[in-house]
This record gives C-alpha cells, structure tokens and sequence, in this order.
C-alpha cells in the first residue's frame, strides 16, 4: 500500500515538474517566474519519503526532462532537483535555517558553475566571456555616439578605464556567482516556504538578522589575504590573483553584512525606531564612504564583542 502512495505520488509530483519545466523552457517572461517553482515537487516528495527515494524521483525527472527538452536542458534539472532534494532533506531532519540557506546557496552555486562548464566543453561557448565582452564593446561604442553627436562624456569614462572596469568584472566573476546564488537561494526559500506552509511542511525557524554574527577567526582570514594582496606581486589574470582579489571581496562583503546586523542588534536593544537602521543600512548602500564605515563597525564588533558592552551598558 505503502509502496503504490509512494509511486502515485512520484508520478504526480513528476507530471506538474514537467509542466513547469516546459513553461520555463518555452514561454519566455512566465518562465522567470516558474523557475521558483521548479524544486516544489522534489522538496514535497524528499520531506515525506526521504532521500533515497528522492533520487529515484530524480533519475526519472532526467528521462523526462530529454523527452520533453533536450540534452542542453538537464543541467536544468539537475540544478532544481538538487536543490529540492537538498532543502526536502533539511526540512524532514529538521536541520536548523542557517543550515538550509547555505546549502541551499552552495547547491545553486554549484548547479550555475556546472552549466558554466558544460556550456564550454560541449558547445565550446564561454558564455560569461563572450557576454562581458559584448557589453563592453556596446558601452565603448555608445560613448563613441555621444561623442559625434557633440554629447560631452565625462573624462573618467575613456575606452581604458571602461576595458580595466569589465575586466575586473570578469575577475569577480567566481565572486558575482556566489552572491548571485545566496540571492536566488534567499529568494526560492521565501516562494517556496509559502507553499510548504500549506502542506504543513514549514521551513525552520529564521534567526533575526541582528543576531547574525560570523566567528572571530574570520578576523585573521581577512589580514592574511589582506597582507598578501598588498605586499605579494601578482600577475593580473593568473589564477591566484583572482583567488585573492575573490576571496577579498567576499571577505569584505561578510564584514559589511556584519556591519549592518551590528546596527539592528543595537538599534533593537536601544529601544530605537526599526526606520532608523533601515535608513542606515540604505545610506550605506548607496555610499563608498557609508560602506567603508560599516565594514569596520563589522571588523570592530567580532574583535571587540561590541555586542557584550552594549548589554553591560544596558544593565
């Protein structure tokens, strides 16, 4: 009986992931909505029957996505029947939210950088490269237009600094895909978590953002690749010079939301309008200066427990 649920429900929940899938690969506009739906049925089916069926649920979602697609669509699958068997497990073993959201983003993380890699090695296309160097090329020649036309373009903006502009884009590109996952992560979790709700499959408990807080050896990591990008000469474009210039960034993005959490955690135990850290965090956002402050009000807060002295000012 158990068995014959089990592969009723399989087939069902199989029948709408090809429905969806088909609206995402072929009715464009609508499919930038479906795809937050995509890991719906593999996130239903691993929460009631675990991972281990999960998988056979995955192999077959395979077949049918090469029926109903193609071979260049089963990197598609892949990628959201990863990610549904991945949040279905932390949901049925009642991993806790930070758990869920980081696999959730590494999952995406490695999904997009699979279909990177594939487009490269089958189509011999670099998608990345390719789009960064049209962009470039239709930014350079549109400042050529405004310059014919008598339009005055500001000075800084010279065909140099636009190549140097793209090129360190490309460098951070392993960097804009992480951040760009924990984005899409973040924003399926909050679609999905709605739906689960009505299957009383609820996602775990959020920790308040004023309580986020990274570990203080977080201090030394950053020194470390400080120090090295600083005083070790690296050659532009070599590998380590995008794994330092990388693992800067993203260090520096850790400290900045550290930064920000500090302010709501103070704001929060000063009793103070919730506008007011919103109105922060914002100004910081949109400022160098603003992002610089709160990068060190973050480096200032793991070093120093400011979070212990405001309690002990508060008692």
């Amino acid at each position: 009986m158990n068995n014959t649920r089990r592969l009723t429900e399989g087939a069902v929940l199989l029948a709408i992931y090809s429905v969806l899938l088909l609206i995402f690969l072929y009715i464009p506009y609508i499919s930038i909505v479906s795809m937050f739906f995509l890991p719906l049925p593999f996130i239903i089916f691993t929460v009631k029957y675990g991972f281990k069926n999960s998988l056979i649920l995955g192999v077959a979602s395979l077949f049918i996505t090469f029926i109903i697609g193609n071979l260049l669509a089963l990197p598609v699958t892949v990628l959201y029947g990863s990610l549904g068997i991945v949040i279905g497990y932390a949901i049925r073993e009642k991993k806790g939210r930070f758990f869920l959201y980081i696999a959730s983003s590494l999952t995406v993380s490695v999904g997009l950088l699979l279909q990177y890699v594939i487009s490269i090695l089958f189509l011999g296309v670099n998608v990345i490269e390719e789009t960064f160097e049209a962009t470039e090329r239709s930014f350079i020649r549109s400042m050529e237009l405004f310059q014919q036309f008598g339009q005055e373009v500001p000075a800084e903006l010279t065909e140099e600094n636009i190549v140097l502009v793209f090129d360190m884009l490309e460098t951070l590109f392993p960097s804009l895909l992480v951040v760009s996952s924990f984005i899409a992560a973040y924003l399926i979790l909050l679609v999905c978590g709605v739906i689960l709700k009505r299957f009383k499959m609820p996602l775990p408990e959020r920790i308040p953002f004023r309580e986020w807080k990274l570990p203080r050896s977080m201090i030394w990591y950053y020194v470390g690749v400080t120090l090295i990008s600083l005083f070790v000469p690296l050659e532009t474009g070599s590998f380590t010079n995008m794994a330092i210039v990388n693992l800067l960034f993203m260090l520096q993005a850790l400290f900045i939301i550290q930064g920000l959490s500090f302010v709501f955690y103070f704001a929060y135990n000063k009793r103070i309008a919730k506008a007011v850290p919103v109105i922060v965090a914002i100004f910081a956002m949109l400022t160098p200066i603003g992002l610089l402050l709160i990068r060190l009000l973050g480096i200032i807060d793991i070093g120093f427990d400011l979070r212990q002295r405001v309690n002990q000012s508060k008692s």
